[in-house]
């Protein structure tokens, strides 16, 4: 009987040993089932349970596995029925730098996710914001809170919050965060570091447990502290939203986690430094913050290989591209801490042809069918729409930084918003349209509703549906005046920025005095642009918003002044509606262009039409001609003054000159001076 029970005892001891292992070595079948598997519905993250601190989620989290061994998980996964081992000596993060304009590549990107880490179980997976509010998805931000459903479902880890989730303005983005809480999804953790609005937003961002400004991600006991940085200038100027100092916040976060969470084995700061290559900001943080182990930066063109400042190593993932970054760590337990030491980085390419994750692919159908549903009930278009075709491109959104005169597409877009304005009852005087708001180019061939809206939602909305309003407001002859002269200004500098015009014409000469470049400006029915008449004006709220920061920054010379129809001067602008719908500027464009239909985009419209003439002489004439009066004054003073000059001139040589000759002159009083003769030279060699 002893014996017998001691069998059985053995027999317990033994399954219940094995219960760990048998659950790391069942087949690896993706992200979402391992989540599956260790979901608790509710997790605490920034502090997080692991660290004992206080900040309670409400929303679906990939769980904090803090509490689970490393040296119990198996050290085998299986491909195909056949074991490999695991590599438990590695830390890996993955980084994707924002998916916006790539959403449908996103359950390719967790295929591969999910394969890599059967390998390296502690992998965590981060995406650095700008995943939200691309065509078509951006008609249900805030209804539906796509991007952030998704990336759940592919098993990121993390994602920040980034400039296109900030253009929704405080409350959009306080929407689509509670939308995103309810819908009971599996959602990434987030953060938005520098970022706050008004109690509401704050509420939104403690229920996804990013109050506290970082969070938290723990795996076997690993622990990898995460923030997010944007820069004031990538985040705009957006209603109910504020952004402070990415350098003072950096410090003061890097200061809270030391204090709170000592023992991570990583710091990883995220950042948005809008769309270029610069890293700038990076290396300014890297610099004046120390203890940050990785900084990763999204929004980037291009991707590149690290870069070390100090003890920091800064990196950039191309966004909208399908790529990952993978940065990898080699770790081991240093005490009650982790020491890590960094091994390689390596970015792999997602295409279309990639294997997809079957519930990601799911989710991304799902939404996408939700959002056309969406535009079709808006503007009555179809996303799939085709609209018309071009035989010949109407130009590039590059040329509208560079170019010295108005081009096809700056014709094409202005033209549109006065016409479609006017079909709603909005009689428009001139259209105004800034590089900035292009971000995309129209085809060669079949023009569809997705390459519109593409083009100029940008993946920005300012009220939950695909794209930007347009506004309208009055301004009087003068500020009309100085917009051109702004205009002129940025095309003389040539620094990827430009302002065009729709209903106005006029000429700029940069050799002429600032504040008088422009001359010859008149509207379409050739009548010349009076100072003090007032003219309504038509634009998208990008353009809007450039117009304002260009306006801050110049003379009052050329100050812009807004106003009402009364004349009354105005500092917000209201969107346009008509029948309870919001026009927009794709909607314009797309109106304009389905007028073409087979007959396709006209040839006027694939060069300017010369509304902007560039006049580079320096003749007298051309620099003269309708020249305003402070000019005049100018030129008078520099006349008088050079007169003066002359006569002073004059003055001083009658004073101290008098006469001149080899042999003599007089002297300051008259007497004449006499000089020595010249000497009888003798050649010596003679």
């Amino acid at each position: 009987m002893k014996k017998i029970r001691v069998l059985l005892l053995t027999a317990v001891m033994a399954v219940t040993m094995s219960i760990p292992y048998a659950a790391s070595a069942a087949p690896y079948t993706g992200y979402n089932s391992y989540y599956s598997r260790y979901r608790t519905g509710v997790s605490t993250v920034s502090g997080t349970a692991a660290a004992g601190t206080s900040t309670q989620s409400r929303v679906n989290h990939p769980v904090n596995m803090a509490n689970y061994s490393l040296s119990a998980l198996s050290p085998y996964y299986y491909v195909n029925g056949k074991a490999k081992q695991k590599d438990k000596e590695s830390l890996v993060i993955r980084i994707t730098g924002g998916n916006a304009g790539s959403m449908d590549l996103v359950p390719g990107i967790a295929k591969y996710v999910a394969n890599a880490a059967n390998q390296y179980p502690l992998s965590f997976t981060l995406d650095t914001g700008n995943s939200a509010m691309a065509a078509p998805y951006d008609s249900i931000f805030t209804s539906q809170a796509p991007a952030l459903r998704i990336l759940g479902q592919a098993g990121y880890d993390y994602a920040a919050i980034g400039a296109t989730e900030l253009s929704e303005g405080g409350k959009g983005l306080t929407g689509m965060l509670n939308t995103a809480a309810k819908s009971g999804d599996v959602v990434p953790y987030l953060t938005a570091s520098n970022v706050s609005g008004g109690k509401s937003l704050k509420n939104a961002l403690t229920a996804h447990g990013a109050g506290d400004g970082y969070v938290l991600l723990t795996k076997y006991g690993v622990k990898v502290a995460v923030f997010n940085l944007i820069s004031p200038a990538a985040a705009g100027k957006v209603e109910g939203i504020s952004v402070s100092d990415p350098v003072s916040t950096a410090k003061r976060i890097v200061k809270k986690i030391r204090k709170e969470n000592g023992d991570a084995a990583l710091i990883v700061c995220v950042t948005d430094h809008g769309n270029s290559d610069s890293l700038d900001m990076e290396k300014q943080i890297a610099s004046a913050v120390s203890g940050i182990d990785v900084i990763a930066a999204g929004g980037s063109v291009s991707s590149s290989a690290p870069e070390k400042q100090g003890s920091t190593r800064i990196v950039q993932v191309s966004r909208d591209s399908g790529q990952i970054g993978t940065l990898t760590f080699g770790v081991k337990a240093d005490g009650s801490k982790w020491k890590t030491k960094y091994r390689s980085f390596r970015v792999n390419r997602i295409s279309s042809g990639s294997g997809k994750d079957a519930a990601a692919a799911s989710k991304v159908s799902s939404f996408r069918s939700k959002a056309k549903q969406a535009f079709r009930s808006e503007y009555g278009f179809n996303y799939t729409d085709v609209l018309t075709t071009a035989a010949k491109a109407p130009g590039t959104a590059k040329e509208l930084g560079t170019s010295k005169t108005d081009t096809g597409l700056s014709d094409l877009i202005t033209d549109s918003y006065l016409r479609f304005a006017a079909k709603h009852g909005v009689r428009a005087d001139v259209a105004l349209l800034s590089s900035d708001a292009v971000k995309g180019d129209l085809p060669v061939g079949k023009i569809g509703m997705s390459e519109v809206s593409t083009m100029l939602s940008g993946e920005k909305s300012y009220d939950g549906v695909a794209g930007n309003p347009l506004v309208s407001f009055y301004v009087e002859g003068s500020s009309l005046k100085s917009l051109a002269e702004l205009a002129s200004s940025m095309a003389k500098a040539g620094d990827g920025q430009g302002l065009y015009f729709g209903g106005v014409s006029y000429t700029y000469n940069p050799h002429r005095l600032t504040g008088n470049r422009v001359y010859d400006m008149k509207l379409s029915d050739k009548a010349d642009v009076k100072g003090s008449q007032r003219y309504l004006v038509v634009t998208d709220r990008d353009t809007l918003s450039a117009v304002q920061k260009l306006s801050e920054k110049s003379s009052s010379a050329l100050s812009v002044v807004l106003r009402d129809r009364n004349g009354r001067r105005v500092d917000r602008v209201n969107n346009l509606r008509r029948s309870g719908t919001t026009l927009r500027a794709w909607a314009a464009v797309s109106s304009q262009l389905e007028s073409y239909g087979s007959k396709g985009l006209p040839a006027s419209y694939t060069k300017a039409d010369g509304r902007v003439n560039y006049d580079n002489s320096i003749l007298p004439s051309h620099l003269m001609k309708g020249a305003n009066r402070m000019t005049g004054v100018i030129l008078a003073v520099i006349v008088i003054a050079v007169c003066v000059l002359i006569l002073l001139i004059i003055l001083l040589v009658k004073i101290f000159g008098g006469g001149s000759g080899r042999g003599g002159g007089r002297g300051r009083k008259g007497r004449k001076v006499r000089y020595p003769g010249r000497t009888k030279e003798h050649n010596l060699f003679r």
